[in-house]
């Protein structure tokens, strides 16, 4: 878990906690609200997505985004052994805008990229050792890993739950 600094107000964004999970079949699906957003990178196995009533599997390398606020569960998917994944949650300025126009409550799971391990792995080493720059740093690996996941997703026109997602917003705001 990590504490964000006294100046974390100054960077646009904040991980709020990260780590690593390993998840079998019997250990059942989360479903705790948290009220932030959750990024998702499995390592190995399958988990299960449930959003909005439907069902998405997340494959190795993959990268799932969660509106934790939201109705969800995440688990091992039942056909897999396991489900080994990195995750962090965050929190800062416009995520909810790109969540909004990159329609990730309908389609929450990104096939990933080379670098988001890296990322991810970065984050752990720089939560688990706190320092003055820790709060910079994890602004800048959060606006890289959202350029990632704007980058293979691409533009896309509002739809009518776009504007739900701009009441939300409004509402948390």
């Amino acid at each position: 878990f990590h504490t964000p600094g006294r100046h974390a107000e100054a960077y646009p964004y904040k991980i709020l906690v990260a780590g690593r999970t390993r998840f079998t079949a019997a250990d059942g699906l989360v479903t705790r609200r948290f009220h932030h957003h959750t990024l998702i990178l499995t390592v190995s196995g399958r988990g299960l997505i449930e959003v909005a009533g439907q069902r998405f599997s997340a494959g190795d390398g993959s990268v799932v985004w969660l509106d934790t606020a939201m109705q969800y569960a995440h688990g091992c998917h039942p056909d897999a052994g396991h489900w080994r994944y990195l995750w962090m949650s965050i929190d800062g300025h416009g995520l909810d805008a790109v969540f909004a126009f990159l329609r990730v409550g309908q389609s929450p799971v990104f096939s990933g990229s080379a670098g988001v391990k890296a990322l991810f792995e970065q984050v752990i080493a720089m939560l688990s050792h706190r320092g003055q720059t820790t709060d910079a740093l994890s602004s800048a690996v959060v606006g890289q890993l959202v350029a990632l996941l704007v980058a293979e997703r691409g533009e896309q026109d509002e739809d009518s739950g776009e504007r739900i997602q701009r009441l939300m917003r409004s509402l948390r705001a």
